[in-house]
């Protein structure tokens, strides 16, 4: 009966032990803290690239069939046309288009426009990439607000240097 009260105090005791060296730990975890993630500096560092990732996007977005289809599978397809939006409308990021004056603030409600037509489309249909380009209804809007998009940008190259 000893041994059991003595291996409850242990355990006890080294929980406490345990504890307070977790407290007192200057290490705090594997990733940076918060305030390190959020420096707009650490954005506004990469945000040639996620703007590049825009243009590209929007490129692929005014592809017809024909042309999608021409573009190998791994430089562009449906499911990663998602992934891509999702990594451009990621508030930091997205911010950082216009806190850098890659995008004038006019464009933004164009760009949330799109956004929001984006998410019509059911997560399957894009996992899947089920989407119909000729006859998606949100697909053609996506089409359409993509192509004013790049010319509101001055992007006069429609078609994506694959090679890059």
């Amino acid at each position: 009966m000893a041994v059991v009260y003595i291996i409850i105090i242990f355990i006890f005791l080294l929980k406490k032990f345990l504890d307070k060296q977790s407290e007192s730990s200057p290490v705090q975890g594997h990733f940076l803290q918060e305030e390190k993630i959020n420096n707009e500096e650490n954005y506004d560092q990469y945000c040639d690239d996620h703007f590049e990732l825009l243009i590209k996007t929007l490129i692929f977005c005014t592809y017809n069939p024909d042309q999608f289809g021409s573009v190998p599978y791994e430089v562009a397809c449906i499911r990663s046309l998602k992934e891509d939006f999702d990594d451009i409308f990621e508030g930091n990021w997205f911010e950082c288009l216009f806190r850098t004056q890659l995008i004038e603030e006019n464009l933004r409600h164009k760009l949330l426009a799109l956004k929001q037509t984006i998410s019509l489309i059911p997560d399957n249909d894009w996992l899947f990439e089920t989407i119909n380009l000729n006859d998606n209804a949100h697909w053609k809007e996506i089409n359409r607000i993509a192509e004013e998009l790049l010319t509101d940008l001055k992007i006069e190259q429609r078609t994506y240097d694959i090679d890059y």
